[in-house]
């Protein structure tokens, strides 16, 4: 006896139209970017303002010369996205692009093609929180709005690529998949060196918040093998370039009394409050409705940046917290901003229209009786 399909699964999107919905955001997503990023291309020049060490760095690895003076050591090892780019400037360096910089078009394709599938897997993260399609996507626009995005991410940094493995990380562990964790947090310290710390606090905050059901065989071995696999390529590519660790002051009584005013500081600084002024206001409302798990996961790796950053500003203070918070928790507070918006247009209601005033159905058929008229 044939059954007939019900109605959820005749709504139910196909494969095939499901790859080409998710085709068609990603584009959409590219698209966004490059009209964030296009300064680069000839109104912003970083290699030629004094503060820009890390652009200028990975603007000249781009172009192969690892070993040049502008190139800090310590960066040598992200080497990722400026290979992407590299591989990207031997196709656009022929073509006549006026007055666009061949190596910043080639470094924004890069940075913007990380940052698409970002904000792709932030939608795909909504999607799994059981949100619906509208939601997920105004989650992943409001993701690729914030400040960091144009002004960091896509202005001749590399942190699009820690954006995009730790995204891709939060979904993989939001379906289930651990095994996948393993070649993933490998490749993501090829993006970041920071990566190492941050999949380590988020496999732990993670398996943490899932409570004794997540920990079992499978669980436990794929994140000791992620992050022993993820030490030993982020060594070997240390080796491979001839680049170490970030140089930083060695603790001290004095040091230590210097981290609450610093990390105050941090957490007042302009960038901070320009990444976060309107994530954290609508996000933290609901919260609430994301998993446990995922919140775990996020927060302990932002935790973990807190640390490495406030750590490292002993050396030389500067105001970038915001960058590795917003690769961190910047997701989750994406989607939670994204939920209350939802529920606050939806309390809304239909809009009212003046008494008398045709509805848009009602106008159509006039207008389509008017011309089955005119062709009586």
């Amino acid at each position: 006896m044939t059954q007939t399909p019900t109605a959820a699964e005749n709504l139910r999107p196909s494969g095939r139209s499901s790859v080409l919905a998710h085709c068609l955001l990603f584009g959409l997503f590219f698209l966004i970017c490059f009209g964030l990023g296009y300064p680069i291309l000839n109104r912003y020049k970083p290699r030629e303002i004094a503060g820009l060490i890390d652009s200028r760095s990975y603007l000249s690895m781009v172009e192969g010369r690892y070993y040049d003076p502008s190139v800090e050591p310590f960066h040598r090892n992200r080497v990722l996205v400026p290979t992407v780019a590299s591989a990207i400037l031997e196709v656009v360096r022929p073509l006549p692009l006026g007055t666009w910089n061949t190596t910043h078009l080639a470094m924004l394709l890069a940075s913007g093609l990380f940052m698409s599938g970002a904000a792709l897997l932030v939608f795909a993260l909504g999607r799994a929180e059981n949100l619906s399609g509208t939601t997920s996507l105004l989650a992943a626009l409001l993701y690729l709005c914030s400040f960091n995005v144009p002004n960091m991410h896509l202005a001749g940094m590399i942190e699009s690529g820690e954006a995009f493995f730790f995204c891709l990380l939060l979904f993989l562990l939001r379906k289930g998949w651990w095994l996948t964790a393993i070649p993933v947090v490998a490749m993501s310290v090829l993006a970041k060196n920071t990566m190492l710390v941050f999949s380590a606090a988020c496999l732990a905050g993670w398996l943490i918040a899932s409570g004794r059901k997540s920990w079992n065989v499978r669980n436990i071995v794929s994140t000791v093998l992620s992050l022993v696999l993820g030490w030993l390529v982020l060594n070997g590519i240390q080796i491979l370039t001839h680049s170490g660790a970030q140089p930083v002051s060695p603790l001290s009584g004095e040091s230590i009394k210097l981290v609450f005013t610093r990390g105050i500081t941090c957490f007042l600084s302009s960038s901070f409050i320009m990444e976060f002024w309107y994530l954290l206001p609508l996000g933290v409302w609901r919260l609430g409705r994301l998993s446990r798990p995922l919140l775990g996961g996020s927060f302990a790796a932002g935790f973990a940046a807190s640390a490495i950053f406030v750590y490292v500003a002993f050396r030389s203070f500067d105001q970038g917290i915001a960058r590795p918070l917003f690769d961190t928790i910047g997701p989750v507070l994406a989607i939670s901003s994204a939920i209350f918006l939802a529920d606050m247009l939806g309390r809304l209601g239909p809009h009212s229209r003046p008494a008398g005033e045709p509805t848009a159905d009602e106008r159509s058929a006039g207008g389509r009786s008017a011309g089955d008229g005119g062709h009586k």
